[in-house]
C-alpha cells in the first residue's frame, strides 16, 4: 500500500514524535506487517507511507491495532489517497471500495 499525505503546516516535528511512537507499537503488535515506512519531504509539506503486509488479515489487523493513533494522526497530516498494490481480499476488498482506495491489481515484475 501507499498512502500520501499533506503534513499540517507547524505539525512537523509533532508527527516525526508520533511516528516514533507509532513505529514501534507496528513493530511490537503487528506480526503480518511486513514493511511499514514513512517518508517525509526535505520541504516539511509531504509524506508517503509505503507499506506490505503479509495478506489482507494483515492489513485489517493493522487497521485495528492503527486505531489508538488516528486521531492523533488527523491533527498533524491530511490524508490524500491510499492506493493498494496487489487484490484486497474479504473485509479488505470491502473496505477499499467504501473509502474509494486506489486499487492496482495487475503486477508486472522483472524478476
Amino acid at each position: 500500500m501507499i498512502a500520501r499525505s499533506k503534513i499540517l503546516e507547524g505539525k512537523q516535528t509533532e508527527l516525526e514524535a508520533l511516528l516514533e511512537e507509532l513505529l514501534v507499537h507496528v513493530r511490537e503488535n503487528e506480526p503480518g506487517t511486513l514493511g511499514y515506512q514513512w517518508n517525509l519531504s526535505s520541504d516539511s509539506g509531504r509524506c508517503v507511507v509505503i507499506e506490505r503486509y503479509a495478506d489482507s488479515a494483515a492489513v485489517i489487523a493493522h487497521i485495528q491495532s492503527y486505531q489508538p493513533f488516528t486521531e492523533r494522526l488527523d491533527a498533524c497530516r491530511e490524508l490524500e489517497t491510499l492506493e493498494i498494490l496487489g487484490t484486497p481480499e474479504g473485509p479488505l476488498a470491502d473496505i477499499a471500495k467504501a473509502r474509494g482506495f486506489g486499487v492496482f491489481e495487475k503486477q508486472m515484475e522483472d524478476a
